[in-house]
Formats: C-alpha cells, structure tokens, sequence
C-alpha cells in the first residue's frame, strides 16, 4: 500500500460515524446494537466482509424470527439497505 492510499484509508470507527451522522439517538443506538451482532457473527474486520457475509448474517436473523418480527425486519433491511445505496463517503 502506498503512502497516500495509508493516508486515505478510513478507519472502521470513522465509517461507522459517517454511517450515523445526523440520525437521531434512537436510530444510532438501534444501528450500533445490529452492526455489533452483525460483526460478532462475521467474526472479522469490516474491511474484510463480503457480500456473502451479509446475506448470511441476514437469513440467520429471518431464520430466528417469527411472523411477528418479520415485519420490523424488513423494514429495518429495507432501511439498512437503502441508507447503505444513497450515503456517499467522501
């Protein structure tokens, strides 16, 4: 890795706080605790997950649901996902 790519390199903390920048308490609490169990069960650096990753994290999470829950999952993805596709880091 070169010396000006070293210097670019966002740190995994700094990603998270320009991930959450804005939202309400709330919502950053909420992200934090899914983004812990998420990194808990990938067992890795953020740098390092792959897309597989996340959709087996996400499957074990449905898998564990009942009807009820269903319903907040999907929203929360649909957020998650929507939030990840028009949040630009510069």
């Amino acid at each position: 890795m070169s010396n000006s790519t070293a210097k670019n390199k966002i740190t995994t903390e700094e990603l998270i706080i320009q991930w959450l920048h804005g939202l309400s308490p709330n919502t950053v609490r909420s992200y934090k605790q899914y983004l812990n169990r998420f990194l808990a069960h990938v067992d890795k650096p953020l740098d390092e997950v792959t897309l597989f990753d996340v959709q087996t994290w996400l499957l074990a999470l449905r898998q564990q649901m009942d009807k009820k829950q269903r319903w907040t999952y999907n929203y929360n993805n649909s957020v998650i996902i929507g939030r990840v596709k028009t949040k630009r880091i510069t």
